[in-house]
């Protein structure tokens, strides 16, 4: 049995609400794996909210991996739901970004860190579940030399969308860092590799001074 309440004056998002107060009744046990959640239009009726933000609620819970859904059976408590719901919600690893001293400062443009209050932890623990049990051969075995081939289609289609470049994933070469990139150059014709712009000024210029042209 569900204990939602809601607190309209709360600032809170009364579907953030409803996720919140789902995860602690899976936390404490109030809910059981393979439990049936209320239907959208019975929930919403008990909470007098609309449907829309109680779909909004499973929604979110299902992409978090707290919640599955069947077709026309509706939403239900996820096998793994209780070891997310445990999960602890600081990191132990130190921050690298300076403390915030403007209160408008809500984004962080590092490109060295990651912004730990914004990173979907559950749903990294739940896609990194999905891929351990699907992927389990594959996972031990060493990527191709030219790279993961759904990667190199994945970057072609990207190039002919965004770049109108049209190269084949044959032709693209996925390395592991700036330096494999520099050495496979000077093993291809500077005029036959683009190369992606890695913003950074002196591996511009050692690369212009190191590639014959």
């Amino acid at each position: 049995m569900l204990t939602i309440l809601l607190n309209p004056s709360n600032p809170e998002p009364l579907y953030q609400q409803i996720c919140t107060a789902i995860r602690e009744d899976i936390a404490q046990g109030v809910l059981h794996p393979d439990e049936k959640l209320p239907s959208r239009r019975a929930l919403s009726a008990h909470l007098q909210t609309s449907i829309v933000t109680v779909q909004t609620a499973y929604e979110q819970l299902a992409a978090e991996g707290y919640l599955y859904s069947r077709p026309r059976a509706g939403y239900f408590v996820d096998p793994d739901a209780p070891l997310l719901a445990h999960m602890p919600k600081e990191t132990a690893f130190p921050s690298s970004q300076p403390a915030k001293t403007d209160p408008d400062d809500r984004i962080v443009f590092s490109t060295s860190g990651v912004d730990l209050e914004q990173f979907p932890f559950a749903t990294w623990a739940k896609l990194s579940r999905q891929v351990l049990s699907s992927k389990q051969e594959k996972l031990l075995q060493s990527p191709p030399a030219m790279g993961l081939y759904e990667l190199r289609v994945a970057i072609a289609a990207h190039l002919r969308a965004f770049r109108d470049i049209h190269a084949a994933p044959e032709q693209i070469l996925v390395v592991r860092n700036i330096c494999w990139g520099f050495w496979c150059s000077c093993w291809v014709r500077p005029a036959a590799m683009p190369w992606k712009n890695p913003a950074i000024p002196r591996a511009n210029a050692f690369y212009a001074a190191t590639v014959p042209r």
